[in-house]
């Protein structure tokens, strides 16, 4: 979602749950987050002011939530993450790593100040945020970083041909108990 005309911001959320409980309750965080947004105060306020929100549970009293905000600017990518799996970016040359930096569930603890992460983006050729299910779903190795490398499109066309032969890849047989799951793929 653009945040403005200096740089472009992704937010990426999973509630824990299932149903029309959880659904109700991911309209509200999405509410929240689209109402702070619009006031123009930095991402970390954001974060800062959802945490209190479910802390006191005036939001999601009967699930968790975890989140990761994205955005890149000047040619870095910053983020802020509350309990949700850190971005993987991939490299020009093959290699795929996954960055450092999380931070704890939103809502456990009143005062907790998620810190703001960032990575220069020189030799980045794709980004990956994604949901827990994603991996969760596809992958039976406790390495994801090996098991994404076995799903990663070698020969593509561009990168919205790149992002669709990811997902299809990414697939489970419907045999497969699955979770919800969402990637995003910023080239």
């Amino acid at each position: 979602m653009p945040i403005n005309h200096e740089c472009s911001a992704f937010v990426l959320g999973d509630m824990m749950g299932h149903g029309l409980q959880a659904l109700k309750e991911s309209f509200a965080i999405k509410g929240f987050i689209s109402g702070f947004l619009a006031t123009g105060l930095p991402y970390q306020h954001m974060l800062a002011a959802l945490n209190n929100a479910l802390y006191k549970q005036q939001l999601c009293k009967s699930s968790l939530v975890t989140l990761v905000i994205c955005f890149i600017e000047n040619n870095k990518m910053y983020w802020l993450n509350a309990g949700h799996p850190p971005p993987v970016v991939l490299l020009s040359e093959g290699e795929i790593k996954q960055l450092s930096g999380t931070g704890p569930l939103l809502g456990l603890s009143k005062d907790h100040n998620y810190t703001l992460y960032e990575t220069a983006l020189d030799d980045v050729e794709h980004i990956l945020l994604y949901t827990d299910g994603w991996t969760e779903n596809r992958f039976t190795d406790k390495d994801e970083i090996s098991e994404i490398g076995k799903i990663i499109p070698r020969n593509y066309k561009s990168g919205e041909d790149f992002a669709h032969t990811l997902w299809k890849n990414s697939q489970v047989t419907l045999s497969k108990e699955i979770d919800d799951a969402s990637l995003i793929v910023i080239n």
